[in-house]
């Protein structure tokens, strides 16, 4: 343990998030997180700029021997350290600009979205989309994927994420795409197991999920959290799941998410640009999980993705997301489908194949 006469402080970047059973703290340089509780991450918020000396006496949560093990513990971890002035550290400020309209946008495959994709992505650029969902529900060809990795080099793309049926691409016949440093992930859905395996040292997931229509989206689970600092920062303020996205769905309609009801146009007769101009086109965008029923209250709520479409009840815009099964009063996980639903759900969330959802 260092010296009393200097003050402990947690390394910039790591956060802490209060919720109401337990409390995270969010390392955004390791991209994990470290439960602790409400009582801890409520001494270090109050007593951050007193002597660490005087934060032991005046602390009386704990036993001092136990108060210092936790300190201990923190400092094991790199969460924290001692330092001579606090000031000498300051806090990471939680702000974030970008230039661009458009973050990231979801495309379904099909034969028309193929038949326009030079004008969809010339779109796209314009709107400075950075990274870009492909998403193929049935058998795709493969030409057409490759042709969507090669054009986008002249664009503002820079990462793109392939979800596509195992059985309709073996492994071996998806190898020719990885030469293509744009493609960052491909995800095999409905395959007889969840896995993960290395082509051409190129991870890829493998999962039984069927991910066959885009009733299939807004799924929440501890495999869906993103730890780091330009998604926490945006998940204060917005939609962590629908803020600065557009979709374009397999019939060319305009979307904030394919999952979403409402249309904006259609690209055979409207440009991206005018639907994103549309006044009602972010309504969605700045509703924050600071907004949202239960996931107010949940540790994991700057970390975790959102879902507006499917909700537990359809009627409430701030409603907590269906597919979630954690209870943050509880800090427990359970299976969402077990969960009551009102009549009015029961048709439009589960029509179709949802065994694996």
């Amino acid at each position: 343990m260092a010296a009393s006469k200097k003050y402990f402080k947690l390394f910039a970047n790591c956060i802490i998030t209060r919720g109401f059973n337990q409390s995270i703290i969010c390392d955004m340089q390791r991209r994990c997180y470290f439960i602790i509780p409400n009582e801890l991450a409520d001494l270090l918020k109050e007593y951050e700029n007193l002597l660490f000396d005087e934060f032991i006496k005046k602390q009386t949560k704990y036993s001092g021997e136990d108060f210092l093990s936790l300190i201990d513990s923190l400092i094991n971890n790199n969460i924290g350290h001692f330092c001579s002035d606090p000031n000498d550290f300051p806090n990471i400020e939680m702000a974030r600009k970008t230039p661009y309209l458009i973050h990231d946008a979801i495309l379904e495959i099909s034969e028309m979205t193929l038949t326009d994709i030079e004008d969809i992505l010339e779109s796209l650029t314009l709107l400075g989309c950075e990274i870009l969902e492909l998403r193929c529900y049935e058998a795709t060809p493969l030409k057409g994927i490759e042709r969507i990795l090669a054009l986008s080099a002249n664009t503002t793309i820079k990462n793109i994420e392939l979800v596509i049926k195992e059985s309709e691409n073996e492994p071996g016949s998806i190898e020719g795409l990885l030469k293509y440093p744009v493609l960052n992930a491909i995800t095999f859905h409905s395959c007889a197991e969840n896995k993960a395996r290395t082509l051409n040292d190129f991870r890829v997931k493998y999962t039984t999920q069927r991910i066959d229509s885009n009733l299939c989206c807004g799924n929440v689970s501890k495999e869906c959290f993103k730890v780091n600092l330009p998604f926490y920062i945006d998940s204060l303020k917005n939609n962590s799941c629908l803020s600065k996205k557009i979709s374009i769905t397999s019939n060319g309609d305009i979307k904030n998410c394919p999952s979403l009801k409402t249309a904006y146009g259609n690209i055979k007769n409207k440009k991206l640009i005018d639907a994103y101009n549309d006044p009602n086109f972010k309504n969605l965008w700045t509703i924050s999980k600071d907004e949202i029923e239960v996931c107010k209250d949940c540790e994991f709520r700057y970390i975790c993705t959102d879902c507006r479409a499917f909700t537990e009840d359809p009627d409430n815009l701030k409603s907590k997301p269906l597919k979630c099964g954690y209870d943050p009063y509880k800090g427990i996980w359970f299976n969402w489908k077990e969960k009551p639903l009102k009549t009015s759900n029961i048709n439009h969330y589960y029509a179709g194949s949802i065994d694996n959802r």
